[in-house]
């Protein structure tokens, strides 16, 4: 597979080398085969956790951030989409708005955790405690490694940094931020890949819910191999 992000802590340095896109990021929780589905969006506190978030993101772009350079990609369940919604509110971002500021990535949805879905939530002890032992372990029924969930992170940034292009020396120009809303799971394991951190100790980046973090992405590095002993920093996470 190709090259992941590396990440650098934020706001990116000002070298002109630097790719300083911005990626922040927020986090609800929820099963593949029903996060889709519309009665599985937020209770009241997390659509207030989400406005809260969206305020946050906009106070710190600043009063009048050029708007081509603002976007929000989502997980395409429910409440990862009812959290870009209204965390967009507070920056002119909307869903169907026609400027392609708003969009959906597959590579965002949470992990799948196989026959632990809609299980008890102590479960996810057991899987965190096998991540550690081996990135390539699935949970039983069809779950998703970690480095499963590594790989489709990192296709995302690669893709969103082809998207977005470098900032070009003395241009002028501002960096792009993108405000990533995803899940638990996919957002730690994304931030482990992003800071090029173990993978194996990507609960070390567990967010809480609603939570928002903001990271720079430049260089890149491959996950296909072992990384447990990477390079240190940077920061992303979310909303529920």
């Amino acid at each position: 597979m190709g090259a992941l992000p590396r990440a650098l802590p934020f706001p990116p340095s000002l070298s002109p080398l630097n790719l300083p896109h911005a990626f922040p990021s927020l986090s609800p929780f929820l099963s593949q085969t029903n996060g889709v589905k519309p009665e599985h969006g937020l209770a009241p506190t997390g659509q207030a956790q989400a406005a809260a978030a969206g305020l946050e993101w906009a106070r710190q772009v600043g009063p009048h951030p050029d708007p081509a350079s603002l976007r929000i990609v989502a997980s395409p369940f429910a409440r990862t989409l009812e959290t870009a919604t209204l965390a967009g509110a507070a920056v002119g971002i909307a869903p169907g708005d026609g400027t392609g500021r708003f969009a959906t990535a597959e590579e965002l949805v949470e992990r799948h955790f196989g026959g632990f879905e809609l299980q008890d939530h102590a479960h996810y002890a057991t899987v965190w405690e096998e991540d550690a032992r081996d990135l390539d372990w699935h949970p039983p029924g069809g779950g998703e490694s970690v480095r499963d969930v590594a790989v489709r992170a990192a296709a995302l940034f690669e893709r969103l940094e082809a998207e977005l292009g470098p900032v070009a020396a003395g241009s002028g120009e501002g960096p792009k931020r993108v405000l990533l809303v995803a899940h638990g799971d996919t957002l730690s394991i994304a931030t482990a890949v992003a800071k090029g951190a173990d993978l194996a100790q990507h609960r070390a980046h567990a967010q809480e819910t609603g939570e928002l973090r903001r990271l720079g992405v430049m260089m890149v590095k491959d996950v296909t191999a072992d990384n447990s002993a990477q390079s240190p920093p940077g920061g992303v996470r979310g909303a529920g």
